[in-house]
Protein backbone atom coordinates (compact mmCIF):
# COMPACT_ATOMS: atom_id res chain seq x y z
CA UNK A 1 0.00 0.00 0.00
CA UNK A 2 1.61 3.29 -1.10
CA UNK A 3 1.80 6.40 0.91
CA UNK A 4 -1.43 8.12 -0.69
CA UNK A 5 -3.33 5.36 -0.24
CA UNK A 6 -2.40 5.05 3.86
CA UNK A 7 -3.33 9.00 3.65
CA UNK A 8 -6.93 8.14 2.78
CA UNK A 9 -7.13 5.21 4.63
CA UNK A 10 -6.35 7.79 7.56
CA UNK A 11 -8.75 10.40 6.45
CA UNK A 12 -11.25 8.03 6.30
CA UNK A 13 -11.05 6.87 9.46
CA UNK A 14 -11.33 10.08 10.70
CA UNK A 15 -14.81 10.81 9.20
CA UNK A 16 -16.32 7.85 10.04
CA UNK A 17 -15.08 8.33 13.62
CA UNK A 18 -16.17 12.00 13.18
CA UNK A 19 -20.06 11.01 12.01
CA UNK A 20 -20.24 7.98 14.70
CA UNK A 21 -19.61 10.44 17.64
CA UNK A 22 -22.25 13.15 16.39
CA UNK A 23 -24.89 9.60 16.68
CA UNK A 24 -26.65 8.65 19.34
CA UNK A 25 -26.33 9.00 23.18
CA UNK A 26 -23.09 8.45 23.86
CA UNK A 27 -20.40 10.14 26.06
CA UNK A 28 -19.24 11.42 22.34
CA UNK A 29 -22.47 13.49 22.22
CA UNK A 30 -23.13 14.38 25.72
CA UNK A 31 -24.74 11.56 26.50
CA UNK A 32 -23.93 8.72 29.59
CA UNK A 33 -22.13 5.96 28.25
CA UNK A 34 -24.38 2.95 29.71
CA UNK A 35 -22.28 -0.03 31.66
CA UNK A 36 -18.76 1.95 30.55
CA UNK A 37 -17.88 -1.10 28.65
CA UNK A 38 -15.20 -0.93 25.83
CA UNK A 39 -16.08 0.18 21.95
CA UNK A 40 -15.09 -3.27 20.57
CA UNK A 41 -13.98 -3.13 17.44
CA UNK A 42 -13.31 -5.46 14.32
CA UNK A 43 -11.35 -5.99 11.27
CA UNK A 44 -10.61 -8.10 8.22
CA UNK A 45 -7.57 -10.01 7.75
CA UNK A 46 -6.15 -7.08 5.28
CA UNK A 47 -3.50 -4.30 5.83
CA UNK A 48 -5.80 -1.31 4.93
CA UNK A 49 -8.39 -2.94 7.63
CA UNK A 50 -5.77 -3.11 10.36
CA UNK A 51 -5.17 0.30 9.87
CA UNK A 52 -8.74 1.52 10.12
CA UNK A 53 -8.96 -0.11 13.25
CA UNK A 54 -5.97 1.28 14.85
CA UNK A 55 -6.72 4.90 13.36
CA UNK A 56 -10.39 4.24 14.88
CA UNK A 57 -9.02 2.97 18.10
CA UNK A 58 -6.85 5.62 18.63
CA UNK A 59 -9.44 8.42 18.03
CA UNK A 60 -12.33 6.73 19.74
CA UNK A 61 -10.08 6.63 22.87
CA UNK A 62 -9.36 10.14 22.34
CA UNK A 63 -13.21 10.92 22.45
CA UNK A 64 -13.44 8.92 26.24
CA UNK A 65 -13.93 5.50 25.62
CA UNK A 66 -11.97 2.34 26.15
CA UNK A 67 -11.44 0.59 23.13
CA UNK A 68 -10.89 -3.35 22.45
CA UNK A 69 -9.46 -4.18 18.54
CA UNK A 70 -9.81 -7.66 17.34
CA UNK A 71 -7.76 -7.94 14.29
CA UNK A 72 -7.87 -9.99 11.04
CA UNK A 73 -11.38 -12.30 11.87
CA UNK A 74 -11.07 -15.21 10.15
CA UNK A 75 -13.91 -14.89 7.30
CA UNK A 76 -14.40 -11.27 7.47
CA UNK A 77 -17.92 -10.17 6.69
CA UNK A 78 -19.17 -13.77 6.93
CA UNK A 79 -17.89 -13.88 10.11
CA UNK A 80 -17.86 -10.27 11.73
CA UNK A 81 -21.71 -9.39 10.63
CA UNK A 82 -23.16 -12.49 12.81
CA UNK A 83 -21.21 -11.20 15.50
CA UNK A 84 -22.09 -7.83 15.24
CA UNK A 85 -25.74 -8.97 15.70
CA UNK A 86 -24.73 -10.78 18.64
CA UNK A 87 -23.24 -7.82 20.49
CA UNK A 88 -19.74 -9.24 20.24
CA UNK A 89 -18.55 -6.21 18.03
CA UNK A 90 -19.19 -2.75 18.13
CA UNK A 91 -18.26 -1.28 15.37
CA UNK A 92 -16.45 -2.31 11.62
CA UNK A 93 -15.02 -0.56 8.75
CA UNK A 94 -16.84 -2.55 5.72
CA UNK A 95 -17.21 -1.53 2.14
CA UNK A 96 -20.59 -1.02 0.23
CA UNK A 97 -20.56 -3.59 -1.80
CA UNK A 98 -19.74 -5.97 0.89
CA UNK A 99 -22.55 -4.96 2.71
CA UNK A 100 -24.56 -5.32 -0.01
CA UNK A 101 -23.77 -8.60 -1.92
CA UNK A 102 -22.52 -10.41 1.12
CA UNK A 103 -24.46 -9.92 3.71
CA UNK A 104 -27.95 -8.39 1.75
CA UNK A 105 -27.49 -11.26 -0.60
CA UNK A 106 -28.19 -8.33 -3.68
CA UNK A 107 -26.74 -8.51 -7.16
CA UNK A 108 -24.19 -5.63 -7.62
CA UNK A 109 -24.65 -5.23 -11.20
CA UNK A 110 -26.90 -2.28 -12.72
CA UNK A 111 -27.07 -0.41 -9.21
CA UNK A 112 -25.20 2.91 -9.03
CA UNK A 113 -23.81 3.66 -5.56
CA UNK A 114 -25.60 6.58 -4.65
CA UNK A 115 -28.72 4.25 -4.43
CA UNK A 116 -26.72 1.33 -3.79
CA UNK A 117 -25.53 2.97 -0.58
CA UNK A 118 -29.04 4.71 0.19
CA UNK A 119 -31.05 1.22 0.08
CA UNK A 120 -28.02 -0.55 2.14
CA UNK A 121 -28.69 2.12 4.76
CA UNK A 122 -32.32 1.22 5.16
CA UNK A 123 -32.45 -2.69 4.80
CA UNK A 124 -29.32 -2.28 7.77
CA UNK A 125 -31.78 -0.42 9.99
CA UNK A 126 -34.67 -2.51 9.07
CA UNK A 127 -33.11 -5.88 9.13
CA UNK A 128 -30.60 -5.71 11.75
CA UNK A 129 -31.13 -2.45 13.22
CA UNK A 130 -27.76 -1.38 12.61
CA UNK A 131 -26.36 1.93 11.18
CA UNK A 132 -23.87 2.71 8.34
CA UNK A 133 -22.47 6.01 9.43
CA UNK A 134 -20.86 7.49 6.62
CA UNK A 135 -20.19 6.90 3.04
CA UNK A 136 -16.82 7.35 2.53
CA UNK A 137 -16.54 7.41 -1.12
CA UNK A 138 -18.37 11.11 -1.24
CA UNK A 139 -14.61 12.11 0.55
CA UNK A 140 -11.88 10.78 -1.80
CA UNK A 141 -11.84 9.77 -4.94
CA UNK A 142 -12.58 5.91 -6.14
CA UNK A 143 -10.12 3.65 -6.86
CA UNK A 144 -11.86 1.09 -8.44
CA UNK A 145 -16.06 -0.05 -8.83
CA UNK A 146 -17.59 -1.22 -5.39
CA UNK A 147 -14.49 0.35 -2.93
CA UNK A 148 -16.89 2.77 -1.04
CA UNK A 149 -17.49 1.54 2.44
CA UNK A 150 -18.57 3.09 6.13
CA UNK A 151 -18.40 1.75 9.87
CA UNK A 152 -21.50 -0.05 10.78
CA UNK A 153 -22.61 -0.12 14.29
CA UNK A 154 -25.89 -1.53 15.98
CA UNK A 155 -28.73 0.52 16.86
CA UNK A 156 -28.95 2.62 19.93
CA UNK A 157 -31.92 -0.09 20.87
CA UNK A 158 -29.39 -3.30 20.09
CA UNK A 159 -26.17 -3.15 21.95
CA UNK A 160 -26.69 -5.96 24.83
CA UNK A 161 -26.01 -4.35 28.23
CA UNK A 162 -25.02 -0.44 27.23
CA UNK A 163 -27.80 1.12 28.42
CA UNK A 164 -29.14 4.14 25.51
CA UNK A 165 -26.00 4.30 24.08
Amino acid sequence: MNILNRLQAAVLAILMLGTLTGCGGGAASGGETGSGDPVRIATKPMTEQYILGEILGLLIEQAGYDVEITKGVGGGTSNIQPAMESGEFDLYPEYTSSGWVLVLDHQAEGVDDAEMFTRLQQEYEEKFHMTWEVRLQQHLPRRRPGRCGGAVRPGDHQRPGRGGR
